[in-house]
């Protein structure tokens, strides 16, 4: 999808794809290498990205019993990218909690790496992320101006 129209930069988007090939082929390392090379813009879009994603993948009735089956599901294809070896189905329901609802991570999340591997996982590809980018944006653009 053409990033013309978009709140957020291209290299912004590039970053987005790269992660997304990276947790869809594993890539530990790849995905640590661009998270060390994230800026302060793209640590922004990740921040606004991460929620509005989220909330596509579960919906909008975030029961505890969602926020817990999603922990489980996350957890599976998000731990091999947690560098510190200690993520649990416990630590992500802890984090989502508060992603859900707009608030603050935990301050030992590690915070920049939940959230790249979590939209790198999240992104859809063809035409599924151009109705999202779609649907999205308008929130992309308010969470930015904030």
């Amino acid at each position: 999808m053409s990033t013309v129209n978009s709140v957020f930069p291209q290299a912004g988007w590039e970053m987005v794809y790269d992660l997304r090939a990276a947790v869809r082929n594993g890539d530990v390392a790849a995905v640590s290498a661009l998270v060390g090379q994230v800026d302060v813009e793209q640590a922004r879009q990740l921040g606004a990205m991460a929620p509005s994603l989220l909330v596509q993948y579960t919906g909008t009735q975030t029961s505890p019993e969602t926020v817990r089956l999603t922990a489980r599901t996350l957890h599976r294809h998000l731990a091999p990218f947690d560098t510190r070896n200690s993520l649990t189905v416990n630590h992500i329901v802890e984090i989502l909690t508060p992603l859900l609802a707009g608030n603050p991570l935990p301050d030992w999340a590690d915070r920049p790496m939940f959230l790249a591997s979590l939209v790198g996982f999240l992104m859809p590809d063809g035409a599924a992320e151009e109705r999202v980018r779609a649907d999205l944006e308008p929130l992309w653009a308010r969470a930015m101006e904030s």
